[in-house]
């Protein structure tokens, strides 16, 4: 195991154990030019799966967790973002996201498995900030369990451990 495996393997095994166990693939990704010019990375050896990156502006704030996505060929995609559940604090979700990312340039990740669909589950990063681990950050939305093809498990624990420290900061939704 070559030094850079093994510091990911580290992560992921101080990060969160029981995902280390579920899924011990953690030293091959292949990046790769899709061919409609979005790259898209994909693990080596696991039947193919890739997360597409495109970019594009948010146009749209349907709720606290859906958007409406605009990509730069013009083409709209309908964006749950993955791992929030904003029922909690929907008005406060919805605001933050119209303040923060309404129409702004942004970049969308999603599974190869829904490329060829107007609705997608997705990662929106604005300025290579991730805002879905911010509004989990902030204690606006609960973490909220991924499909394994919709999300890496290390983002997956990522997520979760960014809502426990919201909650034990008693931030946000987590004050009282």
């Amino acid at each position: 195991m070559n030094k850079i495996s093994f510091s990911i393997a580290l992560i992921l095994l101080v990060c969160c154990p029981i995902v280390f166990a579920q899924n011990e693939r953690v030293d091959k990704y292949v990046w790769e030019k899709q061919n409609d010019g979005n790259y898209g990375c994909k693990y080596d050896g696991d039947g193919g799966h890739i997360d597409l990156f495109e970019k594009g502006k948010i146009i749209q704030i349907l709720d606290g967790n859906t958007i409406i996505f605009k990509g730069e060929k013009g083409q709209k995609r309908k964006v749950k973002l993955i791992a929030v559940d904003s029922d909690a604090n929907e008005k406060k979700a919805k605001t933050f996201l119209e303040e923060s990312a309404l129409n702004k340039d942004a970049e969308l990740t999603y599974s190869s498995s829904q490329s060829n669909s107007k609705n997608v589950n997705g990662i929106i990063e604005i300025n290579g900030k991730d805002i879905n681990r911010l509004m989990l950050e902030l204690g606006l939305v609960k973490y909220k369990d991924s499909k394994v093809y919709q999300i890496s498990y290390f983002n997956d624990c990522v997520y979760f451990r960014t809502e426990d420290k919201a909650r034990s900061g008693k931030l946000g939704i987590w004050a009282k």
